[in-house]
């Protein structure tokens, strides 16, 4: 249904263009010709209005040569404004605090839940010193990489005590790999 719509749209908006384009050419001859058949004006006068009138009708019909680019703004602009309000909130000032110091790792009266309120960790303290070693296992959506993304500073909803060293790196579960070269 919305696609006949659009058809039919865009056919009457392009029969429209046309006969403004026709138009543009055959009302001035229409007005001056007369003028000319009685001898009152030389024949250069008839294309001097022609040029006229489609310099005119030019400028004035510059909303229906853009109508197109600009509806387009308009919906792309609603899909922006749609896309702000489902991401909702900036909650990356909410993130859970982590100290930066010392070595290795802390976690001290953690507790994680996802966004919909399904609590993964409570009160969950654990210490991993240098040259100590931590597996982390668990079925899929126990709440492994969210762990990890606590520690890492890129997890809002929870509470409780992180530190890690400064010299951590977090590697993603799956690897990106950008197109070209990496210089």
């Amino acid at each position: 249904q919305q696609l006949w719509l659009r058809v039919w749209w865009r056919t009457g908006l392009a029969s429209f263009r046309d006969c403004l384009n026709w138009a543009a050419y055959l009302v001035p001859v229409a007005i001056v010709a007369p003028h000319w058949l009685q001898g009152y004006v030389a024949f250069g006068v008839v294309s001097q209005v022609v040029m006229a009138f489609q310099a005119s009708l030019s400028s004035l019909s510059i909303v229906v040569r853009k109508f197109r680019s600009v509806s387009s703004l308009a919906a792309e602009g609603s899909r922006i404004e749609d896309l702000v309000v489902a991401l909702g909130p900036d909650t990356s000032a909410l993130a859970l605090p982590v100290t930066v110091s010392g070595q290795g790792a802390e976690v001290e009266g953690l507790t994680l839940s996802l966004p919909s309120g399904t609590q993964l960790f409570h009160n969950l303290s654990f210490s991993v010193r240098p040259g100590q070693r931590l597996l982390i296992v668990g079925s899929s959506g126990c709440g492994k990489t969210t762990l990890l993304r606590a520690l890492a500073g890129l997890w809002a909803d929870g509470t409780g005590k992180l530190r890690r060293t400064a010299s951590c790196v977090f590697v993603p579960q799956e690897p990106f790999m950008p197109e070209g070269s990496l210089r």
